[in-house]
């Protein structure tokens, strides 16, 4: 995966991103590094009960695979 700015998401503006991805509960996973410190950032933004967030998932996972 390639690094993108942190800017994007709140709460990770100082943060260097170097993955994102779902998870296979069909949450997103952040990993990055912080740009104060250089230590390790992890977060998971919980989506995978969201019934419409859900369906796109699957969308999307379904079309990587065709």
């Amino acid at each position: 995966m390639g690094r993108a700015s942190g800017k994007w998401v709140q709460g990770f503006v100082n943060t260097n991103i170097d993955e994102i991805f779902l998870n296979n509960l069909n949450d997103i996973h952040v990993k990055g590094t912080c740009k104060f410190c250089n230590g390790y950032v992890a977060r998971t933004l919980e989506f995978g009960e969201d019934k419409d967030f859900y369906d796109k998932a699957v969308d999307f996972r379904f079309t990587l695979n065709n």
